[in-house]
C-alpha cells in the first residue's frame, strides 16, 4: 500500500472515530478536539512507519509541527485518557481491515 493509501486510510478512521471532520484535522484548527485528533493521526501515521517529513507533506505542515505532536503525544493522553482510548480504537479497526 502506497503512502498516500494509508495516510488517507489513517485520516478517514481518525475522522470517523473522533466525529471531526478531515478537513478540519488537517486544517488550522487549534481547538483542544482538533489537536487531539491531528495528534493521534500523526501518531498512528508513525506507526505505521512515516517520517515525519512525509507526515508534514501529505498533512500540509511543519515537520517541525508533527515533531512537536509525535513527542507531545503521551502528555495529552495523560491530559485526556479518551485520546488513548481513541488510538486504540483506531489502531484496532486498522489491524481489522
Amino acid at each position: 500500500m502506497c503512502k498516500s493509501d494509508v495516510f488517507n486510510r489513517v485520516l478517514d478512521i481518525v475522522s470517523r472515530e473522533t466525529e471531526i471532520d478531515a478537513s478540519e484535522i488537517l486544517g488550522k484548527g487549534r481547538t483542544i478536539e482538533v489537536v487531539d485528533a491531528r495528534s493521534i493521526l500523526f501518531k498512528i501515521l508513525r506507526e505505521e512507519g512515516m517520517y515525519p517529513s512525509q507526515i508534514a507533506n501529505k498533512a500540509h505542515k511543519t515537520s517541525a509541527a508533527v515533531r512537536y505532536l509525535l513527542a507531545d503525544f503521551q502528555e495529552r493522553v495523560e491530559a485526556n485518557p479518551m485520546i488513548e482510548k481513541t488510538w486504540k480504537k483506531v489502531r484496532k479497526k486498522l489491524e481489522n481491515n
